[in-house]
Formats: C-alpha cells, sequence, structure tokens
C-alpha cells in the first residue's frame, strides 16, 4: 500500500482507447498523488471523460494499464479487469443521476443497500455523507424538492458515502447557474482539503480546474499536451494549445531582430513601413527551438501583464504605441481593443481610466512576461 503524498496513489501507464478506428485516448501515462484534487482539463472531444470512464471501469481500455494503491485494476496485456464495483471509488456523474421518487437519505443509502450493508450502518454512513456536504436535515427531502446546488451536493454524498479511495467528478458543476457555480466550486474545495480525499475532477472550465486543482493535465485530441500545477501551465505553457486554451492570450506579429546582452529577444513588430517598432522579450516557448535572427515570431503576452498608458511613451518601459479600436464596459472593469500594426490586441481597464476609439496609447509589458514562438 502507497500512502505518503507525493507517491503514486493511481497511476496510469499507456492508457489507449479507440472507438469505430478513431483514437479518443493515445498511450496516456498519468500519476495522481494521494490527498490531492487532480484535473483533467481540456475541450469536448478530447478524451478527458473517456480517461475518467476507464479509470471508473465504464470502459475497458484497449491498451495499458491502472493501478490503485499499487493494486491492477486493469492491465490489458494480461486481461485483468476489475469491475466498477469492486474500485473503491465513488463517482458524480455530469447528469447527477438522482432518482426523483426517493428521498435525500434513500438516494444516498441506495448503493449501500444493493450492497446489503447493515442498518445501523447505513444510518450512520449516510449521515456523516450528508453532514459533510451540508444538507443535514434534508433526509426525508424529495429529490424534485431540491435546487440544482442541493441535488449537486446530494450526488457528491452519495458518492462520498461508500468512504471510497478515490472520488471522480465529471463536470459536475456544468448544469448550474454562475453564482452557484462559483459557490459550489469553493466548497467543493473546502470539503476535498478538509477530507483530505483523492479526487479526480473532469471538465472543460478553467475556472474551475484553476481554482480548485493541485495539478492539472491539459488534453488535447487524446493526449496529454502539459501537466503541472495551476500556476506552471497558465505561466509557463509548454504548447501554443496550452497557450491559446487557457485564458485570454495576446499575440503581437514581428521578427527577430537580435538578442540583447542580457538574453532578451528584440523582436521587430509588424515591419519598417509599419513604424518599426521594436519590444524586447524573455524567453522563447518552450519545447521549441530558439528563433533564429530574422524568423517570423509571435510575442505572446497575458492581457493582465499589460498597462496601457496616454499621452508619452512610458519612460524605461518596454512598450509599444497603438490605436484604440474599440471599447466595452463588462461591470467591474472596460475592455479595450488595441490595434498595434496588423494586430488588435485585447486590454484590460479599470473604471477610473476612460479613453476614446481612435485615441493614441503606449502598451507596457514587462519582458519577463513576453514568451516568443515560431510562427
Amino acid at each position: 500500500m502507497r500512502g505518503c503524498v507525493g507517491d503514486a496513489f493511481l497511476e496510469l501507464r499507456d492508457i489507449t482507447k479507440i472507438f469505430d478506428g478513431l483514437i479518443a485516448v493515445n498511450g496516456i501515462s498519468l500519476e495522481v498523488r494521494q490527498g490531492e484534487c487532480f484535473t483533467l482539463l481540456g475541450p469536448s472531444g478530447c478524451g478527458k471523460t473517456t480517461v475518467l470512464r476507464i479509470i471508473a471501469g465504464l470502459e475497458e481500455p484497449d491498451r495499458g494499464e491502472i493501478y490503485l494503491e499499487g493494486e491492477p485494476l486493469a492491465v490489458a496485456s494480461r486481461g485483468i479487469w476489475v469491475p466498477p464495483e469492486k474500485r473503491r471509488m465513488g463517482l458524480v456523474p455530469q447528469s447527477y443521476a438522482i432518482w426523483p421518487h426517493l428521498s435525500v437519505f434513500e438516494n444516498v443509502a441506495y448503493g449501500l443497500r444493493v450492497r446489503r450493508v447493515g442498518h445501523e450502518a447505513i444510518g450512520k454512513q449516510v449521515s456523516e455523507a450528508l453532514q459533510l456536504v451540508g444538507l443535514s436535515g434534508f433526509e426525508d427531502r424529495r429529490a424534485t424538492a431540491l435546487s440544482g446546488g442541493q441535488q449537486q451536493r446530494v450526488a457528491l454524498a452519495r458518492a462520498l458515502v461508500y468512504r471510497p479511495s478515490l472520488v471522480l467528478l465529471d463536470e459536475p458543476l456544468s448544469n448550474l447557474d454562475a453564482k452557484l457555480r462559483d459557490q459550489m466550486r469553493e466548497e467543493l474545495r473546502v470539503l476535498q482539503r478538509s477530507t483530505g480525499i483523492t479526487v479526480l475532477f473532469v471538465t472543460h472550465d478553467q475556472v474551475e480546474a484553476m481554482s480548485l486543482s493541485d495539478r492539472i493535465a491539459v488534453m488535447n485530441s487524446g493526449n496529454v499536451e502539459q501537466l503541472g500545477n495551476p500556476e506552471e501551465v497558465y505561466d509557463q505553457p509548454l504548447t501554443a494549445f496550452v497557450r491559446d486554451f487557457l485564458g485570454d492570450n495576446l499575440l503581437l506579429q514581428g521578427r527577430v531582430a537580435g538578442r540583447e546582452a542580457d538574453g532578451n529577444f528584440r523582436i521587430q513588430i509588424g515591419s519598417t513601413g509599419e513604424g518599426g517598432q521594436y519590444i524586447l522579450a524573455g524567453e522563447s516557448g518552450a519545447r521549441l527551438k530558439e528563433p533564429a535572427l530574422g524568423q517570423e515570431v509571435s510575442v505572446s503576452v497575458r492581457p493582465e501583464k499589460v498597462k496601457l498608458s496616454r499621452g508619452t511613451a512610458p519612460a524605461g518601459e518596454n512598450s509599444v504605441s497603438g490605436v484604440v479600436d474599440g471599447l466595452l464596459f463588462i461591470g467591474d472593469r472596460y475592455e479595450c481593443r488595441v490595434k498595434v500594426g496588423a494586430d488588435k490586441l485585447l486590454v484590460y481597464l479599470s473604471r477610473d481610466i476612460r479613453v476614446e476609439p481612435g485615441e493614441k496609447v503606449f502598451l507596457s509589458m514587462p519582458k519577463e512576461g513576453l514568451t516568443v514562438w515560431p510562427r
């Protein structure tokens, strides 16, 4: 038994799944540590839910191996396949799958009754699970009388009542409205930290992944593009897909004009005919070869790292000039489109900064916040 945080609590080795000749999961290998919230993040069709279903035992892999606490759950080459009910896992599906004709108590207790757990033990375990999710006192309520958030908690209690080794969450917040989704996101994180239970979370929502996860595996087309903690995958993307999928991202087109003594790239933005502006960028995009002199590149920066100035160019700052192309009021801020050469960049402005369409402005950005990607 491997019980130390940092060891492989759940291990996937070379998991592959093919449907009708199409590769849904392409040789994925992952390790989930005990007590962490591990998230599979990616767009629809990337294979993340298929991975979860394989872990849960609802799909068999065509190739690969799965181990939980060192015990094999699936080894395709040896014909080992442990059925779902023997995997010590709790599953919260996207639809919740709450039985409308049963009370909250019976919804949570149903799986225990199927397993022929004793009456006294059922009462104790259901009570503990409902207390964990904040539904004590709701035992006799019918499912049809519950709000969406309460139904989500019932589904979570039903997954926890088995006292599983691992809880699998498949897009559990997607059916909730925005305000309730924010509330439940916070409650899920508090619950996971207070219980220390290991969670594998599947979502396409970047905010959910960033706020809930200890580590994130970003998936695309059946592959893991990058694995790391939320700060790493956001600030240090290893591929163009991860760079563009996570959050907003601004791209300036240009070419490499040289390398400074401190190692920063000197990038000419646009062409000489467009003003010959230059900007310094800190590093090349990871996993990519260092761009050569004269090579056409894209310079990537997050909008929150960009500072807009009016009037004259800020002295001593890494900046380019542009023209305001549009302004949208979002409530807590403005979103400003600034045209720099042929590119239009989205910049966030606080409500106390007012600019007008057609106005010349300057965009400053830190060198260490810019990465250079070959076009």
